[in-house]
């Protein structure tokens, strides 16, 4: 509070009126134009700060909040407000600044706002709080790991390519591409595999490369009457015929042939042997020439066009000169029945056929499969030739 006073000083005193001091309780001595004044603080009033003040204080009641600093005023009083806060009274929190409004992530790294202040997430080529430090990023083509003179490229941070020359393959370049020469011929697909390669063939080749025509493959039916089957030099097939045998597949007899008149009747096939030949009936005959019918009971009939007839059912039979047909009976068909070596005897229109294991082969499953202990290649058959094994292309 401010409180004018008359000048009754001295020459001293007429240069400078608040020379001697006269306010009290320390009231402060001001001059305004040329009159001085006293101005007290708040405890104190009058015209030199010499009367207590008895004014209530605004200050006492403490209006300031959040730890905000009171001052009176002419007029009452002053928050003097912390940082944190703000208003007349610091009623009101301040809202922190936002820490990414300066762009502070450099070398277009992402700013995001956290509890603290901000974080930076950087791009790969840089590092650092504010991606203020450029990365040093190891080539994984140093040093070049492709090889046979492949060409490293670099797909990602750390990853790779190897672009391989000509007849190399794989990851690395390191395996020889046994596909390069094309070695499958007439179209055929060459794949290289982990040993070599491997063909596929159009239908007309086979063979290792497709060099093979199909004609040329040996089956087991192509050579009739025992007859052996070769390939020859151009890639043909030819068969070797047996004694008493002859033609492209041995299908015609010679003149020394005894099945050269076809001995054996009723559709039966003639077949030479070491003495002489055997006939194979069709079904519903029997009989050393098929010169046997079976009936419909369960009997059969015997022509006689011979004196002694043996039948495939081990059944002998006297045909007498007459020519009356002497009936069998067949009510013990595979009871026990021929068949050897644990074949399976099996009855079909009154004839008995023996049903044999793969190691075993014959009319009575007597004889053993030359087959049986062989073991051919991929694409390839064992057939039985005159008794001996062979394997064939399928």
């Amino acid at each position: 509070m401010v409180f004018p006073f008359s000048r009754t000083n001295t020459s001293a005193s007429e240069r400078n009126p608040c020379f001697s001091n006269p306010c009290k309780n320390s009231g402060h001595c001001a001059i305004r134009g040329s009159d001085p004044f006293c101005e007290c603080i708040p405890q104190w009033t009058g015209q030199f700060c010499e009367t207590p003040n008895t004014t209530p204080n605004s200050c006492d009641t403490n209006p300031c909040q959040n730890e905000g600093k009171c001052s009176l005023t002419a007029g009452g009083y002053l928050c003097t407000c912390p940082p944190t806060h703000t208003g007349n009274q610091c009623q009101f929190p301040v809202s922190p600044p936002n820490a990414c409004s300066s762009n502070p992530c450099q070398n277009q790294g992402a700013c995001s706002i956290t509890t603290v202040g901000y974080v930076c997430t950087c791009p790969p080529t840089h590092t650092g709080n504010q991606c203020q430090n450029p990365v040093t990023i190891v080539s994984p083509c140093v040093p070049n790991r492709c090889m046979n003179g492949a060409r490293c490229e670099r797909t990602g941070g750390t990853t790779f390519r190897c672009t391989c020359t000509a007849g190399w393959i794989g990851q690395l370049c390191d395996r020889r591409n046994r596909c390069f020469s094309n070695p499958c011929a007439n179209g055929g697909q060459c794949t290289n595999t982990a040993t070599g390669f491997v063909c596929a063939c159009t239908g007309q080749w086979t063979g290792p490369t497709c060099l093979l025509a199909s004609t040329a493959v040996c089956t087991a039916d192509y050579c009739m009457n025992g007859g052996h089957c070769n390939i020859q030099s151009d890639f043909t097939r030819s068969c070797s015929c047996i004694t008493g045998w002859t033609g492209i597949r041995c299908q015609t007899a010679t003149a020394d042939n005894p099945c050269i008149n076809n001995p054996c009747g009723s559709g039966g096939t003639c077949r030479q042997e070491s003495r002489g030949f055997s006939c194979t009936c069709p079904i519903g005959r029997t009989g050393d020439r098929c010169q046997c019918k079976y009936t419909s009971s369960s009997t059969f009939s015997v022509s006689a066009n011979e004196e002694n007839i043996q039948t495939d059912l081990v059944v002998p039979v006297l045909v007498e000169e007459l020519g009356i047909d002497v009936n069998v009976n067949v009510a013990t068909l595979c009871n026990p029945g021929p068949c050897r070596n644990g074949a399976e005897c099996v009855i079909f229109a009154n004839y008995e056929l023996c049903r044999c294991s793969g190691d075993w082969m014959g009319s009575f499953c007597e004889r053993e499969n030359p087959c049986k202990d062989v073991t051919c290649s991929d694409g390839e058959a064992c057939n039985n030739f005159n008794g001996r094994a062979q394997c064939t292309g399928r």
